[in-house]
């Protein structure tokens, strides 16, 4: 199957269209309204979800450190607790902009999602508080950076390690997806380590719950991760992860992406049919095979998609003989990356340059 993209100019406004339909103003204004539709029939997942209470803190608990990143919606900081003396992550949100653009059940659904999930390879919430017309989350921190930071350090990682942090995003998708739930944002700013070189996933703003047999028809997520029936608008599933984690570990491999091209427009036109770059020379024959698997453009026939879900890539041939319950274990002894920090308050990781303090806290 081939979709063709056009290149369509409309008031100024540069788009990209798929047999005629606007794609890039429709990415755009899912952007800008990013409320998540739920399946019609609340699921009792969610329903149990809601029943979270959520921590309450308080504003003066915590001191400033660095500002991290800012956005129209939100300002991220790391902060000094007055009470335990850790270091924790703190999102701040305008609550009337989240009103006005209809954000406020993704903030309220990841929070309690957080909170309800017990998963070691997923962020932790802490708690809450509500300071004027803002609203705060605080996080754990996790002081080992992004994999995107390692990326740019080693340009691109071995096999070895490549399938050391892959074992754990799949013990993650296993018991997301075993709550039928997409996670549908996995990209190497989303992969966060500890202080022992485990990862965690971070950022559940874009989370779905799928009821089985259902699809989604939203476009969420790194539009450069995301799949052809995302891209095409085609209705997804569960299978948009899997396609995610083949684009993610052709990257930790290759040090780029399979689909990147000079041009945005090429660069989708490429993920929408399927046509990753030829694998290159130091690639194994296992790690093809995997990567032909869950990079297939038919989801149904997606590796991950044949009722089994984590379980058909765990037994995959790349994984023969690897040992999951070490994974699982988290033993700092087996980690394969260590980043160099002090104690669990080390930020060395996110010293940015010339990053100063927003305006307020």
């Amino acid at each position: 199957m081939s979709f063709e993209l056009a290149s369509i100019n409309a008031g100024g406004l540069h788009m990209l269209g798929i047999r005629g339909k606007p794609i890039m103003s429709d990415i755009l204004s899912n952007l800008a309204n990013q409320e998540i539709s739920l399946a019609i029939n609340e699921t009792k997942l969610l329903f149990e979800i809601n029943q979270y209470t959520i921590r309450q803190l308080n504003k003066e608990e915590f001191l400033p450190l660095k500002g991290l990143s800012i956005s129209m919606f939100r300002q991220v900081w790391l902060a000094h607790s007055r009470k335990d003396g850790r270091i924790y992550v703190i999102k701040r949100i305008f609550k009337k902009f989240y009103e006005q653009w209809k954000k406020q059940k993704i903030y309220h659904r990841e929070v309690r999602m957080l909170a309800a999930f017990k998963n070691p390879f997923i962020v932790s919430v802490f708690g809450t508080f509500d300071f004027g017309p803002y609203q705060y989350i605080c996080y754990e921190y996790l002081g080992g950076g992004t994999l995107n930071h390692l990326l740019e350090e080693r340009l691109r990682l071995d096999e070895e390690m490549s399938q050391h942090i892959s074992a754990q995003i799949i013990l993650a998708f296993q018991y997301l997806h075993g709550l039928d739930i997409a996670y549908r944002n996995l990209n190497p700013d989303t992969v966060v380590f500890d202080r022992h070189g485990y990862v965690r996933l971070i950022d559940f703003q874009l989370t779905r719950v799928i009821q089985p047999h259902t699809h989604a028809q939203t476009i969420k997520g790194d539009i450069f991760y995301c799949p052809p029936e995302v891209i095409l608008r085609l209705g997804h599933s569960l299978p948009v992860d899997w396609w995610s984690l083949g684009t993610l570990i052709y990257e930790m491999i290759a040090g780029y992406s399979p689909f990147f091209q000079n041009e945005g427009h090429m660069t989708l036109r490429a993920a929408a049919n399927g046509q990753y770059r030829r694998f290159p020379s130091h690639f194994s024959e296992s790690v093809k095979d995997l990567l032909r698997s869950l990079l297939e453009q038919h989801p149904t026939r997606r590796l991950g998609s044949q009722g089994g879900d984590a379980e058909e890539i765990k037994e995959h041939l790349w994984f023969l003989g690897f040992n999951w319950n070490d994974i699982y274990s988290k033993d700092p002894r087996k980690a394969l990356y260590r980043p160099r920090l002090k104690n669990d308050n080390d930020t060395t990781h996110f010293d940015l340059p010339n990053q100063k303090l927003f305006d307020t806290f």
